[in-house]
């Protein structure tokens, strides 16, 4: 015979799957914009560099487009650890640069906020699931 489980405990399990789903969603979408800021960082890159001259600046660019994607490799392994490093090194420029120039404060606005955005919902994503984690251990070692 088959063992009838609890409504309420079945509800339960459906929630916290749903939740850990859109948790991982919102964890691969924030790795994404590394990805995106990496590739937006080369094309600024590309098109700076054949106005202005390809020089030292040109080179600082492709050391970010390195850092991001490789941020976005580990944010495939380490969700938490890359999101984080990954905000740090988007904002701290940024936020240098306004003070140095605050009329270049707003190119880019919208993007960069969205970006930022998308980076802080992925670190609150990748915080739950390690909150979601040890739980659902414990649930399939109480299936043996």
């Amino acid at each position: 015979m088959e063992k009838q489980r609890d409504p309420k405990l079945v509800a339960q399990e459906i929630l916290k799957s749903s939740a850990k789903d859109r948790n991982n969603q919102r964890v691969k979408m924030a790795g994404l914009a590394l990805l995106l800021i990496a590739i937006l960082t080369l094309i600024k890159g590309l098109i700076v560099g054949a106005e202005l001259g390809f020089g030292e600046n040109f080179y600082l660019g492709l050391v970010d487009v390195l850092v991001f994607t490789g941020l976005y490799f580990l944010s495939l392994k380490k969700p938490m650890t890359a999101l984080i490093t990954g905000l740090i090194l988007y904002v701290v420029p940024h936020l240098y640069l306004a003070f140095l120039d605050p009329s270049g404060v707003l190119d880019g606005i919208v993007l960069k906020l969205i970006l930022v955005v998308i980076l802080a919902q992925g670190i609150l994503a990748a915080m739950q699931l390690v909150k979601i984690k040890p739980k659902e251990i414990v649930d399939v070692l109480d299936d043996f």
